[in-house]
């Protein structure tokens, strides 16, 4: 799930499966949900976003957050897109500020490695095209 409007497709479909317990209500807590890798699933499996004290000495000063933000995070269930939209917007301003999951790919890695070689093959061919016309001056 990696949009908005998956997550309210989802909401539309849902059932309660065999197994799954039958408690309705479920909450997760700020921190959890800044350090989850999909921000979109916490809008279809939970209901709130839990936001303690210590979350907001930590995290409110940070980034300029929604002026709602204490009534978005207390029922996920009726906000809509907007409202979804902003908090994921903050979360990822909040995480981008907090250098929070931001390790490099490997593939990354490898696309800058990548120009450094080209420039070092390039150097060698450029000395060996040098080398090559002093022979000829001699």
């Amino acid at each position: 799930m990696n949009s908005i409007e998956k997550i309210f497709l989802k909401r539309k479909k849902r059932f309660i499966p065999d197994g799954m317990p039958l408690t309705m209500f479920r909450k997760i807590t700020f921190d959890e949900y800044l350090h989850k890798r999909n921000p979109y699933s916490v809008f279809v499996e939970y209901n709130q976003i839990e936001f303690t004290k210590e979350d907001k000495e930590k995290y409110l000063d940070v980034v300029k957050h929604p002026d709602d933000l204490a009534e978005l995070m207390d029922d996920l269930n009726i906000i809509g897109k907007r409202e979804v939209g902003s908090l994921i917007k903050w979360r990822d301003r909040l995480r981008m500020k907090l250098k929070i999951g931001r390790e490099k790919d490997p593939l990354e890695e490898i696309e800058e490695e990548k120009p450094q070689e080209e420039k070092e093959e390039k150097k060698l061919k450029l000395g060996k095209k040098q080398f090559d016309s002093r022979e000829d001056d001699i």
